[in-house]
């Protein structure tokens, strides 16, 4: 025979509200360490698949910079390079048609830009490192995450 509430029946209900309090409280918990964890991991770019994207970078110091090597890589493939001189001229190399603005030596604007999104199963890690005078360092460090649906069939690589 199961549980009598007779006069009790209070106790029951009240047993039976804690616990379901108990659970909420449990749940609410939860979702707030996952939307933790979500803001302590790094905030990525967004981009949708076969869009273009642009993962932005400036550095104003560029542009009195002269003879100067930039490299955007992911990983350690590079992606884009550019070499400044100072007589202005503007050499760059890519794959898939990655590119900077327009004017990058004279405004800073270093973003890469990627003419369409390829899809990837993890957030991806790309960095400007420039050289100048045999010395080089990062300057820009940016995430990649990518979104949508991938065509059937498609084989991709950048």
């Amino acid at each position: 025979m199961g549980p009598r509430c007779g006069s009790l029946g209070t106790l029951c209900v009240s047993g039976a509200q804690t616990a379901h309090a108990a659970a909420l409280w449990s749940c609410a918990l939860l979702l707030g360490l996952l939307r933790l964890c979500a803001c302590v991991e790094e905030n990525c770019i967004v981009g949708i698949v076969g869009q273009p994207v642009s993962l932005p970078c400036v550095q104003p110091q560029m542009t009195t910079s002269v003879n100067v090597s930039v490299e955007w890589r992911r990983g350690e493939e590079v992606v884009l390079r550019s070499t400044w001189r100072g007589d202005g001229v503007l050499e760059e190399w890519s794959i898939n048609r990655a590119s900077t603005p327009p004017g990058a030596a004279r405004s800073g604007d270093v973003s890469l830009q990627l003419p369409a999104v390829v899809p990837t199963e993890r957030a991806e890690r790309y960095r400007l490192l420039a050289t100048s005078e045999n010395r080089s360092a990062e300057l820009c460090s940016v995430c990649l995450r990518t979104a949508g649906q991938t065509p059937r069939g498609g084989v991709y690589r950048l």
